[in-house]
């Protein structure tokens, strides 16, 4: 049977666009999340918060991980600062159905001392704090465990519609890495 040109370019074309979105989605990070969620029956934010305490440390990392995606942390590292803690929380709980926000302490010099997460759970925002181990605890209180002179709080969504996009796609994730100039291995120290 002969095939015209103009209808194997779009045979072509299709599958291409079909291949990128079913071996990008296969391969990304959102499936491992996911699969991490249902290998480890995690539901909960609590559940969450408590396997990531379990297996990770916190605030004794020597060298902060600027660009590291959450997988990479998550595979890679055993632990975390305190915005590598909330970013990594903060995926896992958007992939088990929460909303979920960054919040930023920021200090009398206007320096960004300390970060957490707070997640919607039921309509109220809840503050979860990998650094200090804690769940709820005032901010009032985090700050003076910190020895912060608080000045000012700042909130961020996380993650961001580019988070879930790359998150989304592997392809689109190495891409968005290669126009930013970085390697998985430049994160791996």
């Amino acid at each position: 049977m002969f095939i015209h040109t103009k209808n194997l370019i779009y045979l072509v074309l299709f599958s291409s666009i079909f291949l990128f979105f079913t071996i990008g989605y296969w391969k990304s990070d959102a499936r491992y999340y996911k699969q991490l969620l249902v290998l480890n029956k995690l539901e909960t934010p609590s559940d969450i918060f408590s396997f990531l305490s379990k297996n990770y440390e916190h605030d004794k990392c020597i060298i902060v991980h600027t660009n590291a995606v959450p997988r990479h942390l998550l595979e890679n590292h055993k632990r975390f600062w305190c915005d590598e803690g909330s970013t990594v929380l903060a995926t896992l709980c958007y992939y088990a159905g929460f909303k979920t926000r960054l919040v930023r302490m920021i200090n009398i010099k206007n320096i960004d001392n300390h970060t957490f997460l707070q997640i919607n759970e039921n309509g109220i925002w809840n503050n979860y704090d990998f650094s200090f181990q804690c769940i709820n605890l005032p901010v009032d209180s985090v700050a003076k465990i910190a020895k912060i002179q608080l000045k000012d709080l700042r909130h961020y969504n996380y993650p961001r519609v580019y988070n879930k996009i790359i998150n989304a796609n592997y392809f689109l994730k190495q891409s968005a890495l290669f126009l930013r100039g970085i390697k998985e291995n430049d994160f791996v120290k």
